[in-house]
């Protein structure tokens, strides 16, 4: 009995709620087979806070209750579309091709605080260390050394080496090579130092 007074209280609480969102001019759907379609289109994107909302639009016998809470969840994923950004796609070729410089790390994608660094290598890089960040360097074409002060680590394109912090070590590449970078955001290049010819400025995007 308490669950049943527990679920019909929190059934009208759920009504008024959506009574103030329906007030918004949204149609609500007219038969049950529509407001079936309707929540199948945006169940792919139902939290799972919304799920019992969900369910509650499809079953409820009563349809203007299961309209409301129809129009609630359109509303609701409607407002979610519009401020959602638009996921597309980066050709690591076509921006390789925009970097005329070498050692001078370019932005292409950025996620949980870490960035996405295309850069070309040539010559030697000077030695320094990042003190807090961890780096990885992923050869997309060419080859190129990543030296330590005891051994060295030769890369050929589709390989990877990660540098961990405060590991001292330079980039060393005989010829060009096409190189992806993935570090913190606002790691300086130079590390530690900061070098007139090599110190690249940081959050340069392409």
């Amino acid at each position: 009995m308490a669950d049943r007074t527990r679920i019909a209280r929190e059934r009208y609480e759920l009504q008024d709620m959506l009574n103030v969102e329906v007030q918004r001019g949204y149609m609500a759907a007219q038969s049950y087979e529509e407001r079936r379609h309707k929540v199948s289109s945006i169940a792919k994107a139902t939290s799972p806070s919304d799920i019992p909302l969900l369910l509650f639009a499809l079953s409820d016998p009563d349809q203007v209750v299961s309209q409301k809470a129809t129009q609630a969840l359109t509303i609701r994923f409607q407002l979610l579309i519009v401020t959602l950004p638009k996921m597309t796609k980066t050709s690591i070729v076509s921006k390789f091709a925009l970097i005329q410089e070498h050692w001078r790390p370019k932005v292409v994608a950025s996620l949980n605080g870490q960035e996405v660094k295309l850069v070309k290598f040539h010559g030697t890089f000077p030695w320094h260390i990042h003190e807090h960040e961890d780096e990885m360097f992923f050869v997309w074409r060419g080859s190129m050394i990543v030296e330590f002060r005891d051994h060295t680590v030769e890369l050929d394109a589709g390989e990877l080496c990660v540098v961990s912090r405060g590991m001292e070590h330079r980039t060393i590449a005989s010829t060009e090579a096409e190189v992806i970078i993935f570090e913190p955001a606002a790691t300086r290049n130079t590390g530690n130092i900061v070098d007139e010819d090599f110190t690249a400025p940081n959050g340069v995007s392409i």
